[in-house]
């Protein structure tokens, strides 16, 4: 019986090993980063890379991460709009929901460190008023790394499974800002 378009599997293959697969008949989309293990891939040498997907349509996109520096960016208007710290649930991030980071008002791109104690968060929201990246990690692991192209306050949000925290637990959580020049807020929500 035929799933329907785009309700089948799609596995991506490198050199005959399989990377990723949907599973299921569960659609899904990928961005592949250096932490996907792809083996002993050799820098400037050949390879194959193999779509295979049972139904719907498919796309395949294959590129390089831009660093920030190397982009242009739309020029900066003269005023910013005030960072919309509201749009993120409980915006104080009093701990007891969410867990705030807040840009250094002197210095956007200084990496700031907090501490804070598990209770279960299940969300990561970035928002920023001007373009660039922002990485954080928790408890020293990479948790997201969002990248922003223009000035318009774009929220991202994604999951987060802290399965290696002990509920109760104090962790620092780190935002490396890169290429920004003005506010930024980072919240880890329940």
């Amino acid at each position: 019986m035929d799933p329907g378009p785009g309700t089948g599997d799609t596995e991506i293959w490198v050199d005959g090993r399989r990377v990723y697969r949907t599973g299921a008949g569960c659609p899904g989309g990928l961005v592949l980063d250096s932490d996907l293990d792809l083996g002993d891939l050799t820098v400037g040498a050949p390879l194959t890379v193999t779509l295979k997907a049972t139904s719907g349509p498919v796309a395949l996109t294959v590129g390089e991460l831009l660093s920030v520096s190397s982009y242009k960016f739309p020029p900066r208007p003269a005023t910013l709009r005030p960072l919309d710290a509201d749009r993120p649930a409980d915006p104080d991030g009093d701990g007891e929901n969410a867990l705030a980071v807040r840009a250094d008002p002197a210095d956007p791109n200084r990496p700031v460190t907090v501490m804070g104690i598990w209770r279960g968060q299940k969300r990561i929201s970035l928002v920023t008023q001007t373009p660039g990246r922002l990485s954080l990690t928790v408890a020293n692991r990479l948790a997201a790394q969002e990248d922003w192209w223009d000035f318009d306050q774009g929220v991202r949000t994604t999951a987060y499974d802290g399965r290696f925290l002990e509920d109760g637990e104090p962790f620092p959580v780190t935002v490396t800002p890169e290429g920004m020049s003005g506010d930024w807020l980072v919240r880890l929500e329940r």
